[in-house]
This record gives C-alpha cells, sequence and structure tokens, in this order.
C-alpha cells in the first residue's frame, strides 16, 4: 500500500504541502487535473501542475518529491 508510506514521506518533506483527495468523492477535481489512473501524483508550484507520476512506485514517488522540495 502507497498511503502509509505517502504519510511518512510528509513528515520527512516538512517544507512540502502534501494533500490527499478522494477522486470518487470530487470526481471534478480529478478531471480537472486530468486523473485518469489511480493512483496518480502530481506536483503543484504556483497554481500550475510541474509535474506527475502514475503508479504506486515509492521509490519514484520519493525521487519525484525530493526533486521538487528543493
Amino acid at each position: 500500500m502507497i498511503g502509509p508510506y505517502f504519510e511518512e514521506l510528509s513528515t520527512q518533506f516538512e517544507n512540502v504541502i502534501f494533500l490527499k483527495v478522494d477522486v470518487d468523492e470530487v470526481e471534478q477535481v480529478a478531471a480537472a487535473c486530468g486523473i485518469s489512473a489511480m493512483p496518480t501524483f502530481q506536483v503543484w508550484k504556483d497554481g500550475a501542475k510541474v509535474d506527475e507520476l502514475v503508479g504506486a512506485a515509492k521509490e519514484q514517488l520519493k525521487n519525484l518529491i525530493a526533486k521538487h522540495a528543493a
């Protein structure tokens, strides 16, 4: 499961805001963000999507966050 790992990363990268969206509850958010597969992780800066990872690869997720956390 990627959920607990996502929560763990949120404690490691304290300067990053982590949000989890239940796309079944708010389908309009999934549509607006172009999410078509689960899980999808997106990085947003200044109101724009700058990166995305589709899938539950832990190392790739950590690398994605580290890349944009600086």
